[in-house]
């Protein structure tokens, strides 16, 4: 422990060369690994003051009052060390958490470097007396090193905590909505994009205010805001799987109005990636159990769902154009997954009985069952006709890729949802004549399996 401390010492004596701090910042760095040296450093409030001494000079640094501000290739790595060194101190620490937040300058001085790290980076300048460039790959790393620490300071975050009730604010609007867009977007790191979806997510998490009041759509120049950033964690979720941002549309699931404000301005693969979500989401039984989808969202996807059902028989035209083609095949997987969450969501009793007494959908229902019914019967071409033999289709047979594979079965299967002791939807079944064509659809069909069950 004496080690440590000495390293702190020669630190605070050598403030007016902030490059021969590196070695010394990088030995507590590693030291502060190990459990038992955060422990220590959280007992011993004089080295937290030589913390912040330094970032306070490195702030003087920037802010000098005779130049604009000068970030070099020395003072990156400083930084870097110094980002570390807190990122560490917070593992698996609240003592450490408890004094950074209290000190009050630390986080300032940190908010304000990471501000100019930010500014530097957008505007490329020039920053030293050699008109040399900061280069790339330091300002990046000092910028990731600064959001670990935020990352690290909001993880695991008990706001019954009175002095920690503030920091998810503090942070939601150091970042809301500019620096998230910016960092989103990213592409020098691809980890710098990783931990802004992960603030990004700590920030909404249990965050009543954002629930309430992130997509009122009064807010137009927000949403605008936010509607780029939802489409950046969309693109990050195609292109790198990221549970970060797979995690954050998730929780918007659970707030109203999300997808009255956007989902009709997201596009096509943007959608369907929205619904797979979704759809993932509601057939984990423990994820039920804990995220509840929003009625606001679940009236918009059964609406949206009877708005756009005739999609689905667009499958069938017949077009040279390759583009209108591409549409109609994109058209029907949209009506398709569409219809598979009505599946599970009225398969879960404590969600069936919102659809039970809308007589809309099962009229619906019914009335594309029998237009499918007919088209399984009546066209050779088309893309509903019934294979009555399992044997002629498998698993690689291009039929089980069909975008309207298993519809005709997830259909009669909503109907069965719904008409689960309900003896008013039972009624609309039978006024509206689906209980002939449900028994019509008895027979093997190889493209809707179990359909028989």
């Amino acid at each position: 422990m004496d080690v440590l401390d000495n390293k702190f010492r020669l630190i605070e004596d050598n403030l007016d060369h902030l490059s021969s701090l590196d070695v010394h910042l990088e030995a507590i760095t590693i030291a502060l690994k190990e459990e038992a040296n955060r422990h220590h450093l959280s007992q011993t409030r004089d080295n937290w003051r030589i913390v912040s001494l330094v970032l306070t000079r490195i702030r003087h640094h920037l802010t000098p009052q005779d130049s604009s501000p000068r970030v070099d290739h020395t003072l990156c790595q400083t930084l870097s060390h110094v980002f570390r060194l807190l990122r560490n101190s917070l593992v698996n620490c609240l003592p450490n958490k408890l004094l950074i937040v209290t000190n009050g300058s630390i986080l300032e001085d940190s908010i304000y470097i990471f501000n100019e790290l930010i500014d530097c980076h957008k505007s490329a300048q020039k920053v030293d007396d050699n008109e040399d460039f900061v280069p790339k790959e330091a300002l990046i790393e000092a910028i990731k090193c600064c959001l670990q620490f935020f990352a690290n300071l909001l993880s695991g975050l008990d706001e019954t905590i009175q002095e920690l009730s503030q920091l998810r604010h503090q942070m939601w609007t150091l970042f809301a909505f500019d620096l998230f867009r910016y960092l989103l977007d990213l592409e020098d790191d691809k980890s710098v994009v990783l931990i802004s979806s992960m603030i990004f997510y700590s920030c909404i998490r249990n965050n009543s205010y954002i629930e309430n009041n992130l997509f009122e759509t009064n807010k137009s120049e927000d949403l605008e805001k936010m509607l780029t950033i939802c489409e950046l964690l969309l693109d990050q979720i195609e292109s790198s799987s990221s549970e970060w941002c797979l995690w954050s549309l998730q929780l918007f699931l659970k707030f109203k109005n999300f997808f009255n404000a956007f989902y009709s301005r997201f596009q096509s693969k943007q959608k369907l990636i929205i619904l797979d979500i979704i759809y993932e989401l509601i057939t984990d039984e423990k994820d039920m159990k804990t995220i509840e989808v929003n009625d606001t969202n679940v009236h918009y996807l059964c609406r949206l769902f009877k708005q756009n059902i005739s999609d689905v028989f667009a499958i069938d035209s017949q077009t040279d154009d390759k583009q209108s083609e591409e549409n109609n095949v994109s058209n029907a997987i949209h009506v398709s997954k569409l219809l598979s969450i009505l599946c599970e969501l009225t398969a879960n009793e404590s969600l069936l009985c919102r659809f039970q007494t809308d007589r809309q959908l099962v009229e619906c229902l019914v009335d594309t069952l029998k237009t499918i019914q007919l088209l399984s019967k009546s066209q050779d071409s088309s893309h509903f006709k019934s294979i009555p033999q399992l044997k002629q289709i498998n698993e690689t047979d291009s039929e089980s890729q069909n975008p309207v594979f298993g519809f005709k079965r997830d259909l009669i299967r909503v109907i069965g949802n719904l008409v689960y002791k309900c003896p008013q939807m039972q009624d609309w079944v039978r006024e509206f004549d689906g209980i002939p064509v449900i028994l019509d659809c008895c027979n093997i069909d190889a493209k809707n399996p179990y359909i028989m069950q």
